[in-house]
């Protein structure tokens, strides 16, 4: 678990274009605000039931949202869980030409990439146990800050 997070949890390392992770991290805009509102939409609106119904028919290829949409729903509720329990806060980072949602920890250089973290772990046919995950990602993070090289 904790090499796994390190991957996801750095001290602002160099992009493609030669800049740290850290000079492309951007406070999110109201648009993203809506985005992030908008996945968390998934389970609000709908019965618990109703959200594991439509998480296995994706799974399984059936309905109408895609795997890839229900997994980025889960994983803003797990940076959600995450920014409950702990300082962290949702950001945007430009990285390797791509726009992502991440979260960092203040007046450190620790990024995380909750979406990620929740998606790779899905496709690689591992169970999710949000609570366990959520308390062992601030465990790692809370160690990982007390290293100098993660502090501003």
């Amino acid at each position: 678990m904790f090499a796994f997070l390190l991957s996801l949890v750095g001290c602002a390392p160099s992009n493609k274009a030669g800049g740290s992770i850290e000079d492309s991290i951007r406070q999110l805009t109201s648009e993203d605000e809506s985005y992030l509102n908008t996945k968390r939409a998934v389970f609000t609106r709908d019965s618990p039931d109703d959200v594991r119904a439509r998480f296995k028919n994706a799974l399984l290829g059936k309905g109408n949202m895609s795997l890839a949409d229900d997994l980025e729903a889960i994983g803003v509720v797990f940076g959600d869980l995450i920014a409950n329990d702990s300082p962290m806060t949702w950001v945007t980072v430009e990285f390797e030409g791509e726009r992502m949602f991440a979260m960092t920890y203040p007046k450190t250089s620790v990024v995380l990439f909750p979406i990620a973290m929740i998606d790779k772990r899905a496709r690689k046919g591992e169970v999710i146990d949000l609570p366990t995950l959520v308390s062992d990602t601030i465990a790692t993070v809370e160690r990982s800050i007390q290293n100098p090289e993660y502090q501003r």
